[in-house]
């Protein structure tokens, strides 16, 4: 039941039971009290309006308490009861005006909880609930009705404090609050839980309760980009990046609709011998007013609101449709090797819509192989372990790449279906000259080999690190020593020349 008509049937119960006590004593009592037939006439008339009038003032005060609950529902978040973005931003605007007649500040703490949406993924939504209301009793019990409280997203909270502070109370107040996040306990966890905390203060960062309040969220995302447990106060240089970013993120789900995206390849060699033996993928961006975005200035943004599957989807729809109307894929081109994030993993509809989309490619499935980065694997090794062998069932192999700048563990490298190692072009920038590089890439290709993995070293621009490569036993290579990234068209002549 609703709770309108909660309320409602509430309403008319009592009515019921007032009207059915009226009626079944008040003419006993006032036959016993009068007998006189023409003051009883009069004081039925009485006794009806009497009747009205407490029916009346009692359906008044019913009606203001339930209204009066209702708006606090409608100004409440349901899961912590701290107030909603909207009813937060009133109260905030009512705040200010206080705050200017007493000349004042106001400052805002806006809170972003660090991994919730990782808790989410891997323990369920119940155990993120629970850390959102330890959260919100953990503010309540610290702030009373010294502060506005809300909560204005799935995890991010505001603490709104009026009066008079200097560097050093700021700094307390953000102290305080981490340690409310410290206190939160994580499910199966003997970890301390962390959050970013943005800064911004009446009237410095803004006049009203919306320019505040963007201000805050803009602190929060520098807070962010510094990492966990990261407090920063607002910057407008920054402010200005950020709204940079926010319109190239709006430019980039644009492009997503209008699937704006091409690919390129980078061929790779092997390197004794120097035959064509498969290619990776690269998404490239042509932006009508920017230009050519590298992929450097889009994918973090892209990664960081969880688009990495759209574009993820256009880079593997547009590389086989290209390679199988160029005649080369299974022909000259027999491994096709595209990026992926863990966020296909992590996400069960992600994964589901990725394992139709490659059983609607099934016969191009044994050419493909995915590579993922150590970091990516290491977020949630169960959850990437059971998608990974899911996906080598469909005929699908798997790389990690830029191999050496990860956590990852021999024990992790045995348990994963691997078929190949890249290693990361910081470690052949310098070899052979730079002596602690060249160690490490031996001790790479070594453990790759007894593994019985195959090798690719990425980034390989001069004929001296080739040498060194083929003298220790690489199995293959790419770079622009061999060839850079190219269209199709350009990989058809290539690989037909080769041929």
């Amino acid at each position: 039941m609703s709770y309108a008509s909660d309320r409602a049937t509430r309403l008319t119960i009592v009515y019921l039971i007032f009207g059915f006590l009226w009626i079944a004593f008040s003419d006993q009592v006032l036959a016993y009290l009068v007998q006189d037939a023409q003051t009883m006439a009069r004081m039925q008339t009485l006794k009806g309006w009497f009747f009205v009038s407490v029916t009346g003032l009692m359906f008044f005060l019913l009606a203001r308490r339930a209204l009066h609950q209702q708006r606090e529902l409608m100004r409440r978040d349901g899961l912590t009861g701290l107030l909603n973005r909207g009813m937060l931003r009133d109260e905030i605007e009512h705040q200010l005006e206080l705050a200017r007649c007493q000349q004042q500040k106001v400052v805002l703490f806006f809170i972003n909880l660090d991994g919730f949406k990782q808790i989410n993924a891997t323990y369920g939504h119940a155990a993120g609930d629970s850390v959102l209301e330890q959260f919100a009793f953990m503010l309540r019990r610290q702030y009373g009705e010294e502060a506005l409280l809300g909560r204005i997203g799935a995890d991010e909270f505001v603490v709104s404090l009026r009066g008079d502070f200097d560097s050093q109370e700021l700094d307390n107040t953000a102290l305080r609050i981490m340690n409310c996040c410290r206190l939160v306990r994580l499910p199966e966890e003997s970890g301390q839980f962390s959050c970013g905390i943005g800064v911004s203060i009446f009237p410095d960062d803004g006049v009203t309760a919306r320019e505040v309040m963007a201000a805050g969220a803009v602190a929060t995302e520098q807070a962010k980009a510094a990492g966990p447990g990261q407090y920063r106060q607002f910057n407008r240089a920054f402010s200005e990046s950020f709204e940079d970013r926010l319109k190239l993120l709006q430019e980039v789900k644009q492009a997503i609709r209008d699937e704006a995206f091409t690919v390129v390849y980078q061929p790779q060699f092997a390197v004794d011998g120097g035959d064509l033996t498969g290619v990776e993928v690269l998404v490239r961006w042509e932006h009508p007013e920017r230009g050519m975005v590298p992929p450097s200035r889009f994918i973090p943004l892209v990664e960081q609101q969880g688009l990495t599957h759209d574009i993820t989807r256009i880079v593997l729809q547009r590389a086989v449709s290209e390679l199988r109307s160029s005649g080369l894929l299974g022909t000259a081109i027999k491994r096709v090797s595209i990026n992926i994030s863990a966020q296909e993993f992590e996400s069960p509809e992600n994964l589901e819509d990725f394992v139709y989309m490659l059983t609607q490619n099934e016969d191009v499935c044994k050419y493909l192989q995915f590579e993922i980065t150590e970091t990516a694997i290491m977020r949630n090794l169960d959850a990437t372990l059971a998608a990974m062998e899911r996906l080598r069932l469909m005929g699908i192999r798997f790389s990690i790449d830029d191999f050496g700048t990860g956590y990852s563990s021999l024990n992790m490298l045995k348990q994963l279906p691997l078929n190949e190692l890249k290693i990361d072009q910081s470690f052949i920038r310098d070899i052979p000259e730079d002596t602690n590089d060249a160690m490490i890439a031996r001790t790479i290709i070594a453990m790759a080999q007894s593994l019985h993995i195959r090798l690719v070293a990425e980034g390989v621009e001069t004929e001296e690190q080739k040498q060194f490569l083929l003298q220790n036993g690489c199995d293959e290579m790419q770079g622009f020593l061999l060839a850079r990234p190219m269209a199709v068209a350009a990989l058809r002549d290539l690989a037909f020349s080769t041929a």
